[in-house]
């Protein structure tokens, strides 16, 4: 999907990459057409299951410019609306925010695994229904327009969790710092882990609604030369012969 590098100890041609650099047994290649973090789907394509589907998953994306397929009742395949664009794409390690501009409905694909925990809305709170596509990733059904959403992930349970968290640290600085309960000579050190586990709770991006940025990296080839900044939407892969 969104993978862009490829190091491997095998020498590959192949017209989809080009090689990087190479050394040590090993080479850097580089995929010339990588999906995006985020696309509209020029293609719809409905297999009759899942094992069929992912026997043809390989070649989807070199016969079609931006797949989306999916297991269905009525297999077949549509071409979809050209006239979208994604744009402001903002990435996060547990959200992502994008513009999309269609003039007619359309599918927005996510390169994510699709599971509990992610939502999305768009710019008016309207929840948009996230369904699975391309075998284990996402897709979301957007109208025409132009539209804004965000995809956010949230743990499941962590609301919950947070909360029992919360509750046995008050309740052991209370007992231990104005109960009136005799204290053992350690009592400071669980009035300061007590104190620490209700503090932490704010530090909780899941509880704050607070972005996890990105890291950025820096692809190094074995003579030293930088080969690209990437960040988490630049997914490399690795790949080795085994014996």
């Amino acid at each position: 999907m969104n993978v862009k590098y490829l190091v491997s100890d095998r020498e590959l041609e192949h017209p989809g990459v080009r090689l990087v650099d190479s050394g040590h047994g090993y080479s850097l290649y580089e995929f010339k057409d990588p999906l995006p973090r985020a696309y509209c789907a020029s293609d719809e394509l409905v297999f009759n299951n899942d094992e069929e589907l992912l026997k043809r998953f390989g070649d989807l994306a070199r016969s079609h410019d931006r797949p989306m397929a999916w297991s269905g009742k009525d297999p077949g395949s549509r071409q979809l609306t050209s006239g979208c664009e994604v744009s402001e794409v903002v990435a996060n390690l547990n959200n992502l925010s994008v513009t999309l501009a269609a003039d007619s409905p359309t599918w927005l694909v996510l390169p994510y695994n699709h599971a509990a925990g992610w939502s999305a809305h768009d710019e008016t709170g309207r929840p948009l229904e996230l369904e699975r596509a391309n075998y284990t990733f996402m897709r979301g059904a957007v109208p025409a327009g132009t539209t804004r959403v965000r995809i956010q992930y949230e743990q499941p349970g962590l609301i919950w969790c947070s909360a029992a968290q919360f509750a046995l640290g008050l309740v052991t600085i209370l007992m231990l710092g104005v109960g009136g309960i005799r204290l053992p000579w350690h009592a400071p050190l669980l009035l300061a882990a007590a104190a620490l586990m209700v503090v932490s709770l704010f530090d909780i991006a899941g509880i704050r609604n607070d972005d996890v940025r990105e890291r950025p990296a820096v692809l190094e080839s074995a003579g030293g030369r930088s080969v690209s900044s990437v960040g988490t939407v630049d997914m490399l892969l690795v790949t080795e012969a085994r014996s």
